[in-house]
C-alpha cells in the first residue's frame, strides 16, 4: 500500500518515487505547493474511494498525516 501510495503522490508532484517519503513535508517540498496539495487532495480520493472535507485540510502536513488517514503507518 505504501508504493502505491508514494507513486501516487510522485505523479501528482511531476517527480520520481526516490525523492519523497512518508516524511515530505508541505511547504518545505517545492513541488508541493498549493495547487500539488488540492490534487493530492483529489487523487487520494479517487484513487481509495474517500472523502477528505475541506475542514480537515489543515491537519495535513506531510505525506505520512495523509497515509495515516488511510489507514497506513506512518512510519518512514
Amino acid at each position: 500500500m505504501k508504493q502505491n501510495f508514494l507513486k501516487l503522490a510522485a505523479g501528482v508532484f511531476g517527480v520520481n518515487i526516490s525523492e519523497i517519503s512518508l516524511s515530505t513535508a508541505y511547504k518545505e517540498f517545492e513541488p508541493w505547493d498549493s495547487i500539488a496539495f488540492l490534487r493530492l487532495v483529489m487523487e487520494f480520493e479517487d484513487e481509495y474511494g474517500i472523502s477528505i472535507p475541506m475542514e480537515r485540510f489543515g491537519e495535513f502536513f506531510t505525506l505520512g498525516d495523509f497515509f495515516k488517514l488511510l489507514g497506513g503507518e506512518s512510519s518512514v
